[in-house]
C-alpha cells in the first residue's frame, strides 16, 4: 500500500477506496478469523474489523476468532480507546470495582483523568457491564473533544427528534448522540424515521464499526495506517 513511487494522489485514492468498501478482495487481518468473512457480515463491518485489527486497536478473542456478536463491556471499550490513543500512562483507577490486576485498570484510570468516562456512581465504574450505544457515543464524543481537541457548534448538530425513539435517549447523552449522527459515527440517516436504539447493548462488531467511523470521519486515516488486502 505504501510502495515507493506511489504519488500522494494515488495513495489518497487508495485509502478512500478502502474506506468506501470499494475493494472486493478479502482483508488479510480479517481472514485470520473463521467467524469473520464477507457474506456473514456486511461489507462495512468486515472492512471495519479488518482495519481495527490490522492497526492493533482491537484483537481477536483468540487466534482464530473475533467473536463479532459477543457483547462488549464498558471496561473493554475504554481499553479500545486507550489503545487507539497510543497512551501507555499508568494512572491508577480509584473505583472500588476496578481491581489493580485487571487489564482495564490503567485504561479506566487514564480515561477518567482525561474526562472521557465517569463512574456509574462516585465509587463504582461497572467495568463488566455491557456498554450501550448512547454510552459509546458519549465516550467517543468526549474523546473527540478532550483527546483530539475538536470543537463543535452544538446548535449545528443534526436533529434527533425525527427518530421515533428519540425520547429513549438519556438526557446526558443527547448531545453526544446528535454529534454521532451528524458526523456519521453512527449510521443514522438525516430526516429518517429509523430507530436510534440508544439503550441497545453493543457487541464487538458494532465497536469496530463505530471506532472505524470515528477515525474515518473525525480524525481521518493517516499514512502509517495499514490496509492489507491479499490481492492488492
Amino acid at each position: 500500500m505504501k510502495r515507493k513511487g506511489f504519488t500522494r494522489l494515488l495513495s489518497c485514492a487508495l485509502l478512500l477506496s478502502v474506506l468506501l468498501g470499494a475493494l472486493v478482495f478479502p482483508a488479510s487481518a480479517a481472514t485470520q478469523f473463521v467467524d469473520v468473512y464477507p457474506g456473514m457480515l456486511s461489507r462495512e463491518y468486515f472492512d471495519a474489523i479488518n482495519y481495527i485489527v490490522d492497526n492493533g486497536i482491537m484483537n481477536g478473542t483468540d487466534t482464530t476468532h473475533f467473536s463479532p456478536y459477543q457483547n462488549i463491556t464498558r471496561g473493554m471499550f475504554v481499553t479500545i480507546l486507550y489503545r487507539y490513543s497510543g497512551s501507555s500512562a499508568q494512572i491508577a483507577s480509584n473505583f472500588s470495582d476496578v481491581p489493580s490486576n485487571t487489564y482495564y485498570y490503567y485504561p479506566i484510570g487514564w480515561a477518567t483523568s482525561k474526562g472521557i468516562v465517569n463512574g456509574v456512581t462516585t465509587t463504582t465504574f461497572n467495568p463488566e457491564g455491557v456498554i450501550t450505544k448512547e454510552q459509546m457515543a458519549v465516550m467517543l464524543y468526549r474523546y473527540a473533544k478532550n483527546i483530539d481537541g475538536k470543537t463543535y457548534t452544538v446548535s449545528a448538530f443534526d436533529d434527533l427528534t425525527t427518530h421515533p425513539d428519540y425520547s429513549s435517549v438519556s438526557s446526558y447523552a443527547r448531545e453526544a448522540v446528535a454529534w454521532a449522527k451528524t458526523y456519521r459515527v453512527f449510521p443514522l440517516r438525516q430526516n429518517s424515521s429509523s430507530y436510534i436504539s440508544a439503550t441497545a447493548n453493543m457487541n464487538r462488531a458494532y465497536a469496530a464499526l463505530y471506532v472505524a467511523n470515528y477515525i474515518k470521519n473525525i480524525t481521518g486515516f493517516i499514512r502509517k495506517d495499514r490496509f492489507k488486502f491479499t490481492n492488492s
